[in-house]
């Protein structure tokens, strides 16, 4: 096998990231109509300016979460962050009451305020803005658990499962990277390759490997995956090198790769609108799936999950998601998998 080029997969910017965290962020915060807003330009986690990503929250005497902001625009500032009074009009405790001290807390970890006065939380209408300068030390960390290399057939896909652990002690922020030693198609299958985990949590990141049909049996291709953390620049987790090698099938009484054994034919029409047919043969009988994606890897609609006897089968899809809508112009893949085997073709609607 010849050496091929190396494509490393980067993500977008972490300040981008963080708006598709932002909705979930604040879900245990409630917004009242009153509230006092805490700002700084000096704030520091072990020594240096908190970094972009990192979460600050308070909480009233007691312990009602009632505040929240992501660092999200220069390392060291945070603000204006809200803090929430109780709302009276409610039986819930659900803010901070006056003369409350408020406990502020760097990615879960309780900060030290350095500023000249405790914030106290007090309604003055001269002063609704509160300088708050946070310092917090945290010990952040994670393990990587990685799989072995695998063997896969010409024309498969081969999935590898890592898991990502945060053993520190404060909420980390992660980040993944795919770097892809040849021309095989190499990438983050299932799982968030981003995300917020709190200590002791984890998360699961599957790495699909399309092997190509050309592939000769003993043709391989590399791959390591690496984890960063936002919240400590100078900690990464980097797999190691995974080897995903051309196999042939130990089957005697078949072979796989004989047109007609498992066969996915070409959508038609295509381009289309609004319907579709796709075509599929199989000369074994198992368990089918056959489901559509978006070019960035998202699910839009299961057409076929059951067990499927010998035969050819024509299955329409109407251009619309699970949950009945019409989706949009553009590329689309269709993804057929059986017990054993897996193939993927590109389609395009076009309105």
């Amino acid at each position: 096998m010849t050496y091929k080029k190396k494509t490393t997969y980067r993500l977008l910017p972490l300040s981008l990231l963080l708006i598709l965290f932002a909705a979930t962020a604040f879900a245990d915060v409630t917004p009242t109509p009153e509230w006092i807003s805490f700002w700084s330009h000096s704030t520091t986690l072990n020594g240096n300016p908190i970094p972009i990503g990192a979460i600050v929250d308070a909480y009233d005497e007691d312990n009602i979460h009632c505040g929240r902001y992501i660092v999200n625009k220069a390392a060291g500032a945070y603000g204006f962050m809200c803090v929430y009074q109780d709302d009276p009009s409610t039986s819930a405790d659900d803010g901070a009451t006056d003369g409350d001290l408020i406990e502020f807390r760097i990615c879960g970890v309780t900060a030290t305020v350095t500023s000249a006065y405790d914030p106290y939380w007090v309604i003055d209408s001269l002063r609704l803005t509160f300088e708050a300068d946070l310092d917090a030390d945290i010990e952040f960390d994670f393990t990587l658990n990685s799989p072995a290399g695998k063997d896969g057939f010409p024309n498969s896909t081969v999935y590898y499962t890592f898991t990502v652990e945060n053993t520190g002690e404060g909420i980390d922020f992660f980040n993944t990277m795919v770097t892809n030693f040849g021309d095989w198609n190499v990438g983050i299958d299932q799982g968030s390759p981003t995300g917020y985990l709190n200590p002791g949590e984890s998360a699961e990141i599957i790495v699909a490997v399309d092997i190509p049909a050309d592939a000769d049996v003993g043709d391989y291709q590399e791959f390591r995956l690496t984890v960063t953390s936002a919240m400590d620049s100078d900690h990464s987790e980097t797999s190691g090198l995974i080897r995903t090698t051309a196999a042939a099938s130990s089957a005697d009484d078949y072979d796989p790769f004989v047109p007609g054994i498992f066969s996915l034919q070409q959508n038609y029409p295509n381009p289309f609108n609004p319907s579709t047919n796709i075509e599929f043969s199989l000369e074994r009988a198992g368990n089918v799936t056959l489901e559509v994606y978006n070019v960035i890897g998202q699910r839009i609609r299961v057409l076929m999950d059951k067990y499927c006897a010998t035969g050819t089968y024509t299955v329409e899809w109407d251009g619309r998601s699970e949950n009945g809508q019409a989706v949009a112009s553009g590329i689309y893949f269709y993804r057929l998998t059986s017990d054993e085997y897996s193939r993927t073709r590109k389609m395009m609607l076009m309105k």
